[in-house]
C-alpha cells in the first residue's frame, strides 16, 4: 500500500476522526494537490462551527471561502467525473453545485455527489445510472477494510442476491 492509500484508509477506517483528514490535508498540500488539499481542509474547519446558531469566526469565514472557491474550480465534479458520471472532464455547463456549511453537492445530470468534511460522502443516482458508475465506486470501497458503505437506493450485501448486481458488491436497497 503506497503512502497516499494508507491515508486514506486512515481516513475510511474512523471517518469522523478530523485528525486523520488533516494529516492527509497536509500530506496532499506536499504532494502538489493544494486545491484537493484546502477543500479537504476547508470542509473539516467549516464542519466544526455546523451546528453553531450564530457563527462570528474569521477562521469559518475563510474555510467557506475556500470550498466556494474550489467548489466553483469544478474539483468535486472533477472527481465525480472518474467515477464515470459526466463525461471527462466536466465542462462548468455539465454539472451544477451549491453547499450548506461544510456539505458541498455537486450535480451532473440526474446524479449528485454530497461531499462532507471536504470528502465524498453520498451517491445519489437514478437506479437506471447505477450500473455506470458501480463498478468504480465499489471497487474503491472495497479496498479498504470493512463494509462497504450504503449507498442511497443500494446497500452492501455478502448475499446471493448481489449476484446480479453491477459490481458484485451492492445490491439493490
Amino acid at each position: 500500500m503506497d503512502e497516499r492509500a494508507a491515508l486514506f484508509t486512515n481516513v475510511l477506517n474512523d471517518p469522523t476522526d478530523d485528525t486523520a483528514r488533516l494529516v492527509l490535508a497536509d500530506w496532499l498540500d506536499e504532494n502538489n494537490e493544494n486545491a484537493f488539499a484546502r477543500f479537504l481542509r476547508a470542509g473539516v474547519v467549516a464542519s466544526q462551527l455546523r451546528d453553531e446558531a450564530l457563527i462570528d469566526d474569521p477562521e469559518y469565514d475563510a474555510a467557506l471561502t475556500d470550498l466556494v472557491a474550489v467548489a466553483t474550480s469544478g474539483l468535486p465534479a472533477l472527481f465525480l467525473a472518474r467515477l464515470g458520471i459526466g463525461r471527462p472532464p466536466p465542462m462548468p455547463e455539465d454539472w451544477v453545485w451549491d453547499n450548506t456549511g461544510d456539505r458541498v453537492t455537486v450535480r451532473i445530470g440526474g446524479v449528485a455527489g454530497v461531499f462532507t468534511r471536504g470528502l465524498l460522502s453520498e451517491l445519489v443516482a437514478p437506479l437506471g445510472h447505477w450500473g455506470q458508475f458501480a463498478p468504480v465506486a465499489c471497487g474503491a470501497c472495497r479496498s479498504k477494510p470493512g463494509p462497504l458503505p450504503t449507498f442511497r437506493g443500494y446497500s452492501s450485501t455478502s448475499s446471493s442476491r448481489a449476484r446480479n448486481s453491477p459490481c458484485g458488491a451492492c445490491r439493490p436497497g
